[in-house]
């Protein structure tokens, strides 16, 4: 992280974070498998090139993961992944 600029707090803050002890959290069988798609897609978000700002899932992905999970996308389970994406982006958009 440092080679990409950031600072030596910030690299201390995720080093600290990623080891951290994962806190067991309940959740409700309804939403087990959206949370389940939620995390395959951990890696599919798009970036604004310039600014850096995380712009959103990328939607395309989303069938794929479904596709490849053996899992049907549901309007009622996409619906719940936007939902999650709204309420992430301004998490994953704070300034420091």
């Amino acid at each position: 992280m440092a080679a990409y600029g950031a600072s030596p707090e910030a690299v201390d803050q995720w080093t600290q974070a990623r080891n951290a002890e994962p806190e067991d959290v309940q959740i409700y069988h309804c939403n087990r498998e959206t949370l389940r798609v939620w995390l395959m897609l951990e890696t599919q978000w798009k970036r604004d090139l310039f600014s850096g700002a995380w712009l959103g899932l990328d939607y395309a992905a989303i069938d794929t993961v479904h596709r490849l999970a053996g899992l049907t996308c549901s309007q009622k389970r996409f619906a719940d992944l936007r939902e999650m994406e709204a309420t992430a982006l301004p998490i994953l958009n704070r300034k420091s």
